[in-house]
């Protein structure tokens, strides 16, 4: 199958798929291959909070958790707008984000907005607004549970946390130690945030990264995909 080949012979009606899933689990890259795969667009709400976390950043905005200033933190997303994806770019405000956001700061940024309330709703709402009307992958940490509980398919990924590790530390060096404290502690601050926490929603399809490659977790995906849209369900 060529890869700009759709999988199948879409619907008319517009189809949304979420992959949920913990740090370093691969989802990204999932994500990109499946979207590719079937000729729908992307969406990359990890990249979304991290570019509003670099934006803040940039612009003197404290949000850490013991010294942020949450007026301001408010008052800073409320005027971001980020635009339709093509291929998986994150553009905030007409700015393209999609190669800053790979840094290691820009995640951490990331985890911590993702505790306010404001940015939540926020980057809840350009994501619905983003979606609507057209066949996407959605990828990220709360798409399957808060953003589009009614999605036509959902995934959620997750792995052993050293094997997740090794993945970081293969992307982007490091020490195996440290990465796997990072990746832990992330963790813990994804799953018990008190909005949009990270879990699997009850419908989703769990892949075990530990288990499957990047081919495997493809292969497997656009089976679910198809028995999920198969005229006889």
């Amino acid at each position: 199958m060529d890869q700009h080949t759709p999988f199948l012979v879409w619907e008319a009606s517009a189809v949304i798929i979420t992959i949920d899933g913990t740090a370093a689990s691969g989802k990204t890259s999932a994500a990109e291959k499946l979207a590719t795969a079937l000729g729908f667009h992307l969406l990359k709400t990890g990249g979304m909070y991290r570019a509003a976390g670099l934006v803040m950043r940039d612009a003197g905005i404290d949000v850490s958790e013991s010294h942020h200033d949450t007026s301001a933190v408010a008052a800073a997303v409320a005027g971001m707008t980020f635009d339709m994806p093509v291929g998986g770019q994150v553009i905030l405000n007409g700015e393209d984000f999609t190669e800053r956001i790979e840094a290691k700061e820009a995640g951490e940024l990331a985890s911590v907005i993702g505790l306010f309330p404001e940015v939540r709703a926020k980057l809840v709402a350009e994501q619905q607004r983003i979606a609507e009307g057209w066949d996407i992958v959605c990828e990220g940490r709360d798409q399957g549970t808060a953003v589009f509980p009614g999605a036509d398919v959902k995934f959620y990924i997750d792995g052993d946390v050293t094997v997740r590790a090794k993945r970081r530390q293969a992307q982007r060096g490091g020490e195996l130690a440290d990465i796997v404290a990072d990746l832990k502690k992330r963790d813990e601050r994804d799953k018990t945030r008190e909005h949009g926490p990270l879990y699997p929603a009850p419908d989703a399809d769990p892949i075990d990264t530990a288990v499957l490659d990047l081919d495997g977790i493809l292969a497997h995906m656009l089976k679910k995909v198809a028995e999920c849209r198969s005229p006889s369900r």
